[in-house]
């Protein structure tokens, strides 16, 4: 085990070293210019990369609710569920640039190659950039079922996790709908023709049962799925 940690910590490096060379991260659009401000990859900061890394299950979710970060869609924060089986294939420098799965609207703050608006794969720039462009604070979150258990003598909740291929069959969910628009009415939750970046996790994980509902309001916002019941955390981290 600890030679191949050491391989991964190895290979780590040298596709590190090849990001530095390439721009294939991140954009911010900086107002005050006509062109955008571009993020390069020199700017990945290693300890969250890391912490990515060493975290990284496909259809756990990324979330961002600080509203300093312009990755903060609408200034409510952002979301996005991790979107790759295992953290090998991440080393692909094209798997690199889809690192989660989201709905961002077109046009809005951070922006990378061959980003349009709607449901579509983020960078890992988004997630791990010192810039302000990126998400500041980034928190990780598993998803659980809750369910009301009702008897006569010991009505309860009961929490049970969520078995791995449900996070598959979410994450497919969520893949299923690229290339949908942006759904900028936020009471329309339950939209499934459009999405915004926190309906389309909720969406993605209602589709496979009533027990992973996360908000039974008119909206769903990435606070609102990190303070739910159904979520569990998991680890955090700055980029700042």
């Amino acid at each position: 085990m600890g030679s191949r940690q050491g391989d991964l910590a190895k290979k780590y490096e040298k596709e590190l070293r090849l990001l530095m060379k390439k721009s294939l991260v991140s954009r911010s659009v900086d107002s005050s210019k006509k062109d955008p401000n571009e993020i390069t990859s020199d700017c990945l900061i290693p300890n969250s990369v890391n912490i990515l890394k060493n975290e990284y299950k496909i259809g756990r979710i990324l979330v961002c609710t600080d509203t300093s970060s312009s990755s903060a869609s609408s200034y409510i924060g952002h979301c996005s569920m991790m979107c790759y089986p295992e953290w090998n294939i991440l080393w692909d420098d094209d798997s690199l640039k889809k690192i989660a799965i989201t709905s961002y609207p077109a046009g809005k703050d951070a922006n990378w190659p061959g980003k349009t608006e709607g449901v579509q794969t983020e960078p890992i720039g988004l997630w791990a950039v010192n810039r302000d462009s990126s998400a500041s604070k980034v928190s990780i979150y598993d998803v659980r079922k809750v369910r009301w258990v009702w008897d006569w003598f010991n009505s309860h909740y009961e929490y049970t996790e969520a078995p791995g291929g449900d996070y598959i069959k979410a994450v497919k969910y969520a893949e299923n709908q690229k290339g949908k628009p942006y759904n900028w009415f936020f009471p329309y939750k339950d939209n499934q023709e459009s999405f915004y970046c926190s309906s389309l996790v909720y969406l993605a994980w209602l589709s496979l049962s009533e027990d992973y509902r996360m908000s039974y309001g008119l909206w769903i916002s990435p606070s609102g799925i990190a303070s739910s019941d159904k979520t569990v955390f998991v680890k955090s981290y700055n980029n700042k």
